[in-house]
């Protein structure tokens, strides 16, 4: 991308030609598995200012006639980050819409699979200010429904997607040598379901965030998150009563970090949450990363997520563990190779729930060590997964697979020309 500007003077022509360039990278991935899935995705970064990204699934289904029929989806995202501008206020938008169909655009309005998220913030006396807004549907799917399913991770809780969940938070914070302090205040809804046949919450909640340095090397702190509000209902059917209930959130975590070797240890405990069904959830997270050399490195993870449906009486509990390994042959070498492999369960024994998941996959990544290459990076992964539903068969799916993915890098034209006529 760049701009041109073009200045006259008077009597004889004096052109000044200006070319800004921004430097952009576009990266395209192929990927199929033996089931006749395919899936493709292509993401184009303009410096550091925009990324944008589309994705394509196929996948064979079984109906209930058992006879085989394309499911075609698509994923288109975009994101804008001025963040990079200098000083004065900063702003964030991202924007995403999953599972629409990509030939007709047919549910690429659907707000249950659509993800929208507003962020400005800024330095005031050494104060940070920020207020953010977002909404994400109910059937979201990060990166694309299919394309999802794979290599999940058994990432720190603490990022993951709220689904069902629209709202505005504000906050503001200040560090105070090794103590950092921030405030939150929130208004967010739970999406209904869209027959309209669940009730809508709303809650409001006031919480604060402390983050403590005990240690600078190694890196050792931890964090302790509260926050606590009310939960009311609204939309019943005729003749159901609203309510409106206390809401609790408490997490804490311990993180160590020097050079061989980091971890983080994660507990949360929430009272009141959930969408259409409120439960309580309980969430337990230890991961982290080992380097017994500077080309070498191991990254396990294993975390528990407890839903509790006290109105119920039914327990859903999630496990996930995962391990990633990273190896390359020295230093300068452009090659590198990694290993990954996940499993997952969930059970709800009064739900009818059982469920397991398999994940394990074997790449091979390069990147040019010029300085302004066609071809910035490469990368091949072969796969292999495998979905169980202990109680529907039906409903299996998995097989071996590979992901191919290209990156690339053009030159960015930086050009000042001055010419009198």
């Amino acid at each position: 991308m760049a701009w041109r500007f073009r200045c006259c003077q008077l009597g004889r022509e004096q052109v000044t030609v200006i070319d800004i360039a921004i430097k952009h990278d576009t990266e395209i991935s192929y990927g199929r598995e033996e089931d006749e899935s395919v899936f493709v995705r292509s993401t184009h970064k303009g410096g550091d200012l925009f990324t944008m990204g589309t994705a394509f699934t196929q996948r064979q289904q079984i109906s209930d006639l058992e006879a085989r029929a394309d499911e075609e989806q698509g994923y288109w995202n975009m994101n804008i980050n001025s963040a990079e501008g200098g000083a004065g206020p900063a702003f964030e938008a991202e924007f995403a819409q999953s599972a629409f169909d990509p030939e007709t655009s047919e549910g690429f309005g659907s707000s249950q699979n659509r993800m929208l998220k507003l962020t400005t913030f800024g330095s005031w006396q050494g104060y940070q200010l920020g207020l953010g807004y977002q909404a994400i549907g109910t059937e979201f799917e990060k990166g694309g429904k299919a394309a999802d399913r794979r290599k999940k991770n058994a990432g720190n809780p603490k990022t993951a997607l709220r689904k069902g969940r629209e709202g505005t938070e504000a906050w503001v914070s200040r560090q105070f040598g090794n103590l950092g302090i921030k405030t939150v205040a929130a208004l967010y809804q739970d999406q209904a379901d869209e027959d309209g046949g669940a009730s809508q919450f709303t809650t409001r909640q006031l919480g604060a965030s402390l983050n403590y340095s005990i240690l600078s090397w190694p890196q050792v702190g931890v964090t302790l998150d509260y926050a606590n509000g009310v939960r009311s209902s609204s939309g019943e059917s005729a003749g159901v009563q609203s309510t409106e209930a206390d809401v609790e959130r408490v997490a804490s975590s311990l993180y160590y970090s020097d050079g061989s070797w980091n971890g983080t240890l994660y507990v949360e405990d929430a009272t009141g949450a959930g969408t259409s069904n409120v439960m309580d959830l309980r969430t337990y997270y230890v991961g982290g990363s080992y380097y017994p050399v500077s080309t070498f490195s191991l990254s396990p993870g294993l975390s528990y997520v407890q839903e509790k449906y006290t109105d119920f009486g039914a327990n859903t509990d999630s496990y996930t563990g995962s391990l990633t390994a990273s190896y390359k042959p020295s230093d300068r070498s452009r090659f590198s190779f990694n290993g990954y492999s996940e499993y997952s369960t969930q059970k709800n024994a009064d739900w009818a729930l059982d469920t397991e998941y398999y994940y394990s996959s074997l790449g091979v990544n390069w990147v040019s060590d010029k300085p302004k290459p066609l071809i910035k990076q490469w990368s091949f992964e072969a796969f292999h997964d495998r979905y169980v539903d202990n109680v529907y068969s039906g409903s299996n799916t998995g097989g071996l697979g590979f992901w191919f993915t290209l990156k690339s890098s053009p030159s960015p034209v930086n050009r000042f020309v001055d010419e009198v006529r």
